[in-house]
């Protein structure tokens, strides 16, 4: 995809037309070997399998995104020598004309079929399935379009990932792993300068800045203090702060607490000798606590089909157009934690997954999803299908 990393992606280009998602895990060869004029997303959830593309045998496994253009004979052929079979989730579109490719095409990885993703990408990329999965289960207004901007997400990253970054000046070394993710990420406050100077002028007019200067204390530690105090006193909790980075990302909200208890740990373990290389503190406390989130969120989705089937059963009595989908997204992840962590007690769960209600949906949410979850925790129990208490 020759001159892709310099070309400029345009509404033209970036505007799909959203045909259908699917989801599925192969037991069995697709039942044609076939061709169609729209593109179709292919991406391995878990598991391994293997493809038929014009012609040629490709092995997938977790992770990997299988890209068929229009006019690619295509065949999803089962593993039986796979120890879990492929779950796939499936995503068709057409009407796109992307720099460098031919019209309703998109860039193929390498001139091949297979786009082998991991790390950051991978879980993009999963997050990406299942929010359009949880989009679609519940036909609310507006749903074509709230489908369509996550297939564009889909595109943009896609396309990043086969786009060479550009180089840096040789030689060039980043001193910390900050600033070399603030320079990959390209974050930067140049078009900030008047939020920048409100901020230094709520620092400079302040009392702790008076007293600071009053300090004969001259030392590296009285300084790492009083950028403490400054953040803790006069950043965490200021509402046109707050308000300025939610217009930047509408997620701050639900970051913020965390990141300022993040941002006082991380100056607080400051030390002189360090410079401009100090550590952050890890995003995981440890490699379990990692393990714990990863699985969570898989198992929220590889079994994700069978949760709302049970949620949907214990919902007869209500109309399901007037649930918050937020609700059966929260139950969906719920039913995830008590049956695949048995060492996690059910009231901690539930307690747990109520308050997350409380924080991200309605008032009435908690005792809502309590009800729901309670009946069918006491149904597992009785197909003893659960076991723990």
């Amino acid at each position: 995809m020759e001159g892709m990393q310099t070309a400029k992606i345009s509404v033209d280009e970036m505007d799909p037309t959203f045909l259908f998602i699917w989801k599925g895990t192969r037991h069995r060869d697709a039942d044609e070997y076939r061709s169609h004029d729209y593109v179709e997303l292919a991406f391995v959830l878990s598991g391994e399998g293997k493809y038929r593309l014009d012609d040629e045998i490709y092995p997938v496994q977790e992770g990997d995104l299988v890209v068929i253009n229009p006019g690619v004979r295509h065949q999803a052929i089962f593993c039986p020598e796979a120890e879990v079979p492929a779950t796939e989730f499936f995503v068709g579109f057409s009407d796109i004309q992307i720099t460098g490719c031919q019209a309703n095409s998109m860039p193929c990885p390498k001139g091949k079929h297979i786009l082998h993703t991991e790390g950051e990408l991978r879980q993009r990329l999963m997050k990406i399935c299942a929010s359009m999965e949880a989009e679609n289960a519940v036909r609310r207004q507006g749903r074509y379009f709230m489908l369509k901007s996550y297939l564009m997400q889909m595109l943009l990253l896609v396309i990043r990932e086969q786009c060479e970054p550009m180089e840096r000046p040789r030689g060039y070394a980043f001193e910390s792993a900050s600033k070399k993710y603030v320079a990959e990420q390209g974050l930067s406050w140049v078009n900030d300068e008047e939020f920048i100077k409100n901020v230094l002028d709520l620092i400079l007019a302040s009392d702790l800045y008076n007293e600071y200067l009053d300090n004969e204390n001259d030392s590296y530690e009285t300084d790492k203090e009083f950028w403490r105090a400054v953040f803790k006193k006069l950043i965490c909790g200021n509402e046109m702060i707050e308000e300025y980075l939610e217009d930047k990302s509408i997620y701050w909200n639900d970051d913020i607490e965390i990141v300022e208890t993040f941002t006082l740990k991380t100056i607080k373990q400051f030390e002189e000798k360090n410079k401009g290389k100090q550590k952050l503190l890890p995003m995981f406390k440890d490699l379990e606590d990692q393990s714990f989130a990863i699985k969570l969120f898989r198992q929220s989705l590889l079994k994700g089909a069978e949760y709302r089937e049970r949620i949907n059963k214990h919902m007869k009595n209500w109309e399901t157009e007037r649930i918050a989908n937020m609700d059966l997204i929260i139950m969906q992840v719920a039913l995830a934690e008590i049956m695949t962590f048995p060492s996690i007690p059910i009231n901690v769960t539930f307690n747990e997954y109520i308050d997350t209600a409380k924080y991200y949906s309605t008032p009435k949410s908690g005792v809502f999803i309590n009800g729901i979850l309670d009946s069918i925790v006491s149904e597992l129990k009785k197909e003893k299908v659960l076991l723990k208490d």
